[in-house]
């Protein structure tokens, strides 16, 4: 099952994109979060997830720490190189008991959020609603600054437009 889709309430489409290499870890997140509508994308490495983050747009990224070929931290590198791909949210999973060196690695890449497996399902649908608020707020402040540089821009426009006809120089 590549792909799960849910109707959301809003216009706007939400998609969460699911990264693991264990099947029935991507099963069990799709499971958990079915009822939040979201639209839940899966990918099955670290290659996979890149691919699916040039193609399409997510609100977050979940993100296993330790995948089959990459690193969890080697993943969040090179989304973080991409401009498309640099300010999606990323919660790290990971079943490892203990301090896990990437888990550090991984949050000095970018991270914002870290789960231990097996997951509470109440805990992880809170914190990916939060990591969905605050991709669509970064989206929200990203259109008002250049809504704010438009009207600048004419504001400064005019004030020359001005100038020009009362004869003064320019300042």
């Amino acid at each position: 099952m590549p792909e799960t889709t849910s109707p959301r309430p809003s216009s706007a489409q939400v998609s969460i994109l699911l990264v693991d290499d264990l099947p029935a870890n991507l099963f069990a997140l799709e499971c958990i979060l079915a009822p939040t509508g979201y639209r839940l994308v899966r990918a099955a490495s670290g290659q996979e997830a890149l691919r699916r983050v040039l193609d399409e747009d997510f609100a977050a990224i979940l993100l296993d720490l330790r995948l089959g070929d990459m690193t969890g931290a080697e993943v969040l590198s090179l989304l973080r190189e991409r401009e498309r791909s640099r300010r999606i949210p990323v919660m790290l999973l990971s079943g490892v008991d203990g301090d896990d060196p990437g888990l550090q690695a991984a949050f000095a890449r970018g991270a914002v959020d870290y789960l231990r497996k097996p997951l509470d399902s109440e805990v992880l649908r809170a914190k990916v609603a939060l990591l969905v608020e605050l991709s669509q707020t970064r989206e929200a402040l990203r259109r008002q600054e250049q809504r704010v540089r438009e009207l600048t821009s004419q504001l400064q426009e005019a004030r020359r437009e001005l100038q020009s006809s009362k004869g003064l120089p320019p300042e």
